[in-house]
């Protein structure tokens, strides 16, 4: 299950934001997200089982933080920090650097367009949302991964489906509420380094 999350907000998006290529959110007509806070509900379905849980979400300028909670498991957060990518899990109290992970949702827009494969689908209304929905996968990527993600017109995802089927994993998440823009604390560990 830990490795279906790593999976969705790791390998999903490159981990470099684009330095001066066309992004994805400039070749969706997207906004880049502005600073927000973001709460989805999600459904992971694995080899290991069917879980549900939440993901509570925060994004500012380049850094994500992500905690995960699922029934009946131990919750982790994920973190990309000035460029750095973190594990915490709160069992252990403990955080660990990782080599991939944690680029969040909002950094996948900032992304060099030219990395995905995109396709326009028809626009729905999510959490009272009008989004545009689109189909994104990395190109030179497994071509058992796929990508739907939806956004709001100011650039936050409402809603994401993707399904790896080299993992035999979909995740399914589902925006349940939005906030401001989220403290500095959020972005600081919140156990020592491992």
């Amino acid at each position: 299950m830990l490795m279906a999350a790593l999976l969705f907000f790791g390998c999903v998006q490159p981990s470099q934001p684009a330095q001066s290529a066309k992004t994805l959110a400039q070749e969706l007509g997207i906004p880049s997200p502005a600073p927000h806070s973001a709460f989805y509900y999600a459904n992971v379905s694995s080899i290991e089982g069917n879980f549900q849980g939440t993901l509570a979400t925060y994004y500012t300028y380049g850094n994500f933080h992500a905690d995960v909670q699922f029934a009946g498991m131990d919750g982790f957060s994920l973190f990309r920090i000035n460029g750095s990518n973190y594990l915490c899990l709160q069992a252990q109290g403990t955080c660990t650097m990782q080599s991939e992970g944690a680029s969040g949702f909002g950094l996948l827009l900032l992304q060099s367009a030219s990395s995905f494969s995109v396709e326009t689908l028809p626009q729905r209304k999510i959490a009272n949302q009008d989004a545009k929905c689109f189909s994104i996968s990395p190109k030179g990527g497994t071509q058992y991964f796929s990508s739907i993600n939806c956004y709001s017109p100011q650039g936050v995802l409402v809603y994401s489906f993707s399904s790896d089927l080299a993992q035999g994993t979909t995740m399914e998440t589902t925006l349940t509420g939005a906030g401001g823009t989220p403290s500095e604390a959020r972005f600081r560990l919140p156990y020592p380094m491992q």
